[in-house]
């Protein structure tokens, strides 16, 4: 039974959305413009009778057919028209995607909507208080955008296999490489596929192989279901290693059947309506957890985060995609299993569910019986400690659809749970893309318009969840984790939702294959560098209809110099580049500073658009090459890099008051960063890891390490050399662009053999021009 506030939910128009944000209208007799009261200068946005829209904050008409026709034809507006063609033309407007959150008015309407604020004619001035003292005026800022995510490619009994591939290691290689963990998490389904299946009866007594695990000596109750079967480890072993190595935690998904067949006739589970396979369910998940608890400690584990199976609402039709027979109560049940297992393995691991989507018919049921259920494994009431509720809603090309769709039942969740024992649940959308589908081409997927995207939706988040109705936010994740078709063609390499770009060299021996950041990857770096509290920014519109935005932040700890770093996105979502655009000038009025007297302050400004840190620009000028030379792969490597704007880092005078002047492109994200000057040079680069890579010619290693705690590092510098000597120093600096990232490719000198010894050192450098210790010299 659905919890009654859930229950009133499904089925819930876009005008409950509006209610829920406080923009809707009211209902007028004639033709009637109401201004908004959010304090910004309203601009033409209509809709005709009958008809709802999420802009309806700034501008609404309730008009007739004529009124709404005249409107347009003075306005820059999308026109959707109901009774006629729905195709655009029939106006001098425009018809784009964001045309689809307009409901279908009467017959005989039009309905016309601005597709967001038109950018201002002149200067924008924001104003920044850091106020005095510093924690009067700001807020705890909580960096929940810090995973992504993916699903492993058909046939899943090949999983084991292709987990195990060169792509997938580059590819989490790149994710593990935005600093300051600004990735911490990959979200990956059906992870218990790479469990295999092990008959007892062809192993010996002896048999000692740490990777075979066998439940029925375990637990007497499941002796039955398990009998002589064992689960062989090794593959999951090898996934959880191949994370841990690279300083990534799993979104660990309880998903998936172990099995061995190549057509998974063998599947262990086949009907979770049996209450015998969901008490062997709960033992699988507890073997699994202790086991990575061993293998790992606890304190690691802590970091992961469970979660229970993928999108049930639609999963359970399909028998969970993994031959298991469900239905709403049995996934209740199954998810008692879970939650009891993890909680049971320790009770400070992270866990959490039921990832619904759809109309949420499952979030309603487990919020339901979690509440006032019996728990199919303890029989007790509710289902134990649940740590968070999630949900996924996407964008239709756009950022508003997110916070429109899921708002509202995160109130109501949020609301239904209060007082009970899910009371301290979190409330989280970890698939928050923009548009659903990551293997369907969109071209605002492979530039800066993406990139600048994400932010967007993360101040909506900041805004409306967090600030404007205290919802404890958890985890905001784009599952664009993916890697692309491997086909070297510009619609997949760039096209798809992915954070890197992949090129396959099939011809080579060996096959080999290349990657390269894409721009969005370098938001998630940007991102990295703001801080732990966050300000307000006045004189902008709600980053719900306005196109600029601006996370002020600082960051002051104990014993460290403090860190002022503001993130600047401007971006009309997925609507075309124009290029002759014009910059944007931005005046950044930054008072009460946190800067001390005789402070030493440098600041810098790091920029991410069209024609700064972005390889897909210069892929572009090269003609896109199906198979990259290696000189090309180079050019667009090095672009990737995130620059400083010329003649940054600079001193700049302390003052409790200060005026910047920033000037944007659309659409471009930046990060300026104010920094006193620490009393010593960073530390010492710890954590380095080397890897040769397939490509013979030039052969290539990559060097991966860990952050330094200082923030205010201008570069990485990468130290190549043939000798492990300590004496011959640290060897010829190989990255001459700089970079943020915590790794980097190095294609190896001509005159190299293969097999030849290479080997690195890595320094940090601040703002100041100081060079930290090196690391330990670590060869290959």
């Amino acid at each position: 039974m659905m919890p009654t506030m859930l229950r009133l939910l499904v089925g819930v128009g876009l005008m409950s959305v509006l209610n829920v944000l406080g923009l809707s209208s009211h209902k007028h007799d004639q033709a009637t413009f109401v201004q908004n009261t959010s304090g910004f200068t309203p601009y033409m946005n209509h809709y005709c009778e009958t008809n709802m829209h999420p802009n309806a904050s700034v501008y609404v008409g309730h008009d007739s057919p004529s009124t709404c026709k005249a409107i347009c034809l003075n306005v820059s507006c999308t026109c959707y028209d109901v009774l006629l063609t729905k195709t655009p033309g029939q106006w001098p407007c425009r018809v784009t995607k964001l045309s689809k959150l307009t409901a279908e008015s009467a017959v005989g309407y039009t309905a016309f909507v601005a597709n967001s604020a038109p950018s201002p004619s002149g200067p924008l001035t924001t104003i920044v208080d850091f106020g005095t003292p510093h924690k009067e005026t700001s807020r705890p800022f909580q960096h929940f955008w810090k995973s992504c995510g993916w699903c492993p490619p058909d046939p899943h009994p090949l999983f084991p296999d292709f987990f195990a591939t060169e792509d997938v290691w580059q590819n989490h290689l790149q994710i593990s490489s935005v600093p300051r963990k600004g990735i911490a998490y990959v979200r990956i389904h059906f992870l218990f596929d790479l469990l295999g299946l092990v008959d007892g009866q062809d192993l010996a007594d002896t048999d000692s192989s740490t990777s075979i695990v066998f439940l029925q000596d375990t637990q007497r109750f499941a002796r039955p279901f398990w009998k002589s079967r064992g689960l062989n480890f090794s593959a999951l072993d090898a996934a959880m290693d191949q994370l841990n190595q690279l300083g990534l935690a799993p979104g660990f998904e309880i998903m998936g059947n172990p099995g061995n067949a190549a057509d998974r006739s063998d599947r262990l589970f086949t009907d979770f309506t049996e209450h015998t396979q969901i008490l062997a369910w709960n033992q699988l998940v507890h073997t699994v957890a202790t086991r990575y608890i061993q293998r790992f400690g606890v304190d690691v584990v802590r970091t992961w985060r469970w979660e229970s199976w993928n999108e049930p609402d639609g999963e359970c039709k399909r028998n969970l995609s993994a031959g298991i027979v469900c239905d709403l109560a049995s996934f209740c049940a199954y998810f008692d299993a879970s939650v009891n297992a993890i909680n049971m393995a320790d009770s400070e691991l992270i866990m959490g569910g039921p990832a619904s989507d759809g109309a949420l018919e499952f979030l309603a049921g487990v919020v339901s019986h979690c509440i006032n259920g019996t728990n199919a494994i303890t029989g007790e009431q509710g289902c134990g400690k649940v740590d968070y509720l999630n949900i996924h809603k996407k964008g239709d090309q756009d950022t508003a659809t997110i916070t429109l769709q899921e708002l509202p039942p995160a109130i109501v969740t949020m609301a239904e749970i209060n007082g009970t024992s899910l009371s301290k649940a979190r409330w989280g959308n970890d698939e928050a893309d923009p548009k659903g589908g990551w293997s369907t081409p969109y071209p605002w997927r492979e530039d800066t318009r993406y990139a600048a995207m994400v932010p967007r939706v993360i101040q909506q988040h900041q805004e409306n969840f967090i600030e404007q109705h205290g919802i404890p936010y958890d985890v905001l994740s784009n599952d664009n984790g993916f890697q692309s078709y491997p086909d070297n063609a510009e619609a997949h390499v760039w096209q798809q939702r992915t954070l890197v770009a992949r090129w396959m060299y099939n011809s080579t021996t060996p096959k080999t294959l290349e990657t390269v950041r894409k721009p969005v990857l370098n938001t998630m770096a940007l991102l990295s560098l703001l801080g732990t509290d966050i300000y307000s920014a006045s004189g902008l519109e709600p980053s719900l209809v306005g196109n600029i935005g601006v996370l002020p932040t600082t960051a002051q700890f104990p014993g460290a110099a403090p860190v002022v770093a503001a993130l600047v996105w401007r971006v009309h979502d997925s609507e075309p580049i124009d290029p002759d655009a014009p910059l944007q000038n931005i005046s950044l009025e930054l008072r009460n500073l946190p800067f001390s007297a005789g402070e030493e302050v440098m600041t810098a400004v790091f920029a991410l658009d069209e024609t700064h840190g972005n390889s897909h620009s210069v892929y572009v000028q090269q003609g896109k090459p199906t198979f990259p030379s290696a000189e090309q792969l180079k050019a667009m490597r090095d672009a990737a890099e995130i620059p400083m704007l010329p003649g940054y880092p600079r001193p700049t005078p302390v003052s409790n008051n200060l005026t910047m002047q920033l000037a944007v492109a659309l659409p471009s994200v930046h990060v300026v960063m104010m920094c006193a000057k620490p009393e010593k040079a960073p530390g010492q680069v710890t954590g380095v890891l080397l890897h040769r890579t397939p490509t013979a010619s030039p052969g290539q290693v990559i060097i991966k390490w860990d952050s330094v705690a200082e923030r205010c590092v201008r570069t990485y510098a990468v130290y190549y050399s043939t000798s492990n000597a300590t004496a011959s120093g640290p060897g010829q600096r190989v990255n001459t662009v700089d970079t943020i990232f915590t790794a980097y490719l190095h294609a190896l000198p001509a005159t190299a053999s293969a097999k030849a010894s290479a080997c690195y050192t890595v320094s940090a450098i601040d703002f100041w021009g100081r060079s930290g210790p090196p690391s330990n010299k670590v060869c290959v």
